[in-house]
């Protein structure tokens, strides 16, 4: 499994940008459900964008796009503000429940990353 998922720590520290381009801060962390083996979600340490006290989104996979390394939240701001997790705290331990939400919240089934 070691293999499967060494790309991910690539993945860590990498600046990702709003749809418009401006630098939304960088990817923190990666959340994978240990039962199914799929990654559920990331966490992006923000530049402060989100607004006063909130530092961090959960993102699920569907909302990034990369192309040519650049890397962009396909998500408009006040979504991101409004994400379970960004304005409502984060839950102790990994939640499927709190998943499904970060996915609906976006517009994703939560049983299709």
């Amino acid at each position: 499994m070691e293999n499967q998922w060494s790309f991910l720590k690539d993945l860590k520290s990498t600046t990702i940008h709003l749809k418009d381009g401006a630098s939304g801060g960088t990817l923190d962390d990666i959340v994978v459900d240990l039962n199914t083996g799929r990654l559920a979600f990331y966490t992006l340490k923000s530049k402060g964008f989100l607004g006063e006290g909130i530092d961090r989104a959960a993102l699920p996979p569907n909302v990034l796009r990369s192309q040519r390394g650049d890397v962009r939240i396909m998500a408009d701001t006040d979504r991101l503000r409004a994400a379970p997790g960004t304005a409502d705290g984060w839950p102790q331990q990994y939640d499927s429940q709190f998943v499904d939400t970060l996915y609906r919240h976006y517009g994703y089934s939560p049983d299709h990353p």
